[in-house]
């Protein structure tokens, strides 16, 4: 009997192999994205580390809360038998009663409105016609380390690999101008996931799959000037009045705007392991006859970051188009040029 096997136990050995193969295309194939909850303040890189060497893929981090994560049937089956202090959710979750600035919250809101409006979808044309990019001041280069290859001041050099966002949402206090508007606790929530959209929507293109981002979401941050009120971009000096005291509150004074945002953005991604990092400032405009800038713009980025700028408003996309503008303004940090009709560069211009 045996003898009469052996000739045929190649093909044997190459069926079972192909059968071998297929079960782990159809296991591939099977993939989930859920929500997972963090029962404790878990070390973030610790975290992310265990998710992605058990098979999952990290799409959206927020350290502290959780993670939006995509993964194959057998990593969620696994996950199910592990007491590893998470909880994962397939369906939409009831928002807790919870700081605004609790990042559980904030992984909550995002999943939630994954799931009502698809996975980074950006779905309206939107006017442009105050949306601006240009390069940074020269700010001095200092340092080195990550990723392999890059200054410290390479905060933002490729969109590939893992990318820590950082929000910043200035609070007027009445110190210098009047404060005409106050950030509310449903808004930052509405921030936060419109923010998560846009960023998400660079990973559904087609070259965007080994995208992944943690979103870190600072307190609000004080400010003597109201900055919907003050100028922005179309003079570096009269908008870093306002931007420089962000940087300044989060103890990185430098001197320079742009090099203080640099540092902390280099810090955070170490902080968080991740390759780059990019800093989003949003102006409450909600009060705001136009949403606009006294300079008349909304949005705008400067090449290689190290931030980009909205307001809650973004002129006449609204806020719901928040995510549309966070998507553009995000391609800029990362030297994207524009390409539409009057977007102001040429077809030959390199950043």
């Amino acid at each position: 009997m045996m003898k009469r096997l052996l000739p045929w136990l190649p093909v044997l050995l190459i069926f079972f192999a192909a059968e071998v193969r297929a079960e782990v295309r159809a296991e591939e194939a099977r993939r989930e994205v859920r929500l997972v909850l963090f029962d404790s303040d878990e070390d973030w890189s610790t975290r992310a580390r265990a998710i992605e060497s058990a098979g999952g893929t990290i799409r959206a981090g927020f350290p502290g809360g959780g993670a939006i994560v995509d993964a194959p049937a057998g990593y969620w089956l696994a996950s199910s038998k592990r007491d590893d202090g998470t909880r994962s959710h397939s369906g939409a979750v009831a928002l807790s009663e919870t700081n605004t600035h609790d990042a559980r919250r904030h992984a909550i809101q995002s999943w939630n409105r994954y799931l009502a409006e698809g996975a980074g979808r950006v779905d309206r044309e939107i006017v442009l016609d105050g949306e601006h990019a240009g390069p940074v001041p020269d700010a001095a280069r200092s340092r080195s380390k990550t990723p392999t290859g890059s200054n410290a001041d390479d905060t933002s050099e490729f969109m590939i690999g893992s990318v820590t966002i950082a929000l910043l949402l200035p609070e007027s206090d009445g110190g210098i101008d009047a404060s005409s508007e106050d950030w509310a606790p449903w808004m930052v929530d509405s921030v936060v996931a419109r923010v998560q959209q846009g960023a998400s929507w660079w990973q559904n293109q087609p070259l965007g799959g080994d995208l992944s981002f943690v979103f870190h979401t600072e307190p609000l941050i004080p400010t003597p000037y109201e900055p919907i009120t003050r100028n922005a971009f179309t003079s570096a000096s009269l908008e870093t009045l306002w931007t420089a005291g962000l940087f300044d509150t989060l103890g990185y004074d430098t001197g320079n705007t742009f090099q203080s945002g640099r540092d902390y953005l280099n810090d955070l991604r170490t902080t968080y392991d991740t390759d780059w990092a990019v800093a989003v400032i949003v102006a409450n405009s909600k009060n705001d006859a136009d949403g606009r800038f006294a300079t008349f713009n909304y949005g705008f980025s400067y090449f290689g970051g190290p931030y980009l700028v909205m307001t809650w408003d973004n002129g006449p996309v609204g806020p719901t188009g928040m995510k549309a503008v966070m998507a553009h303004e995000l391609a800029h940090s990362f030297y994207a040029l524009d390409e539409y009709n009057g977007g102001g560069a040429s077809c030959s211009e390199l950043a």
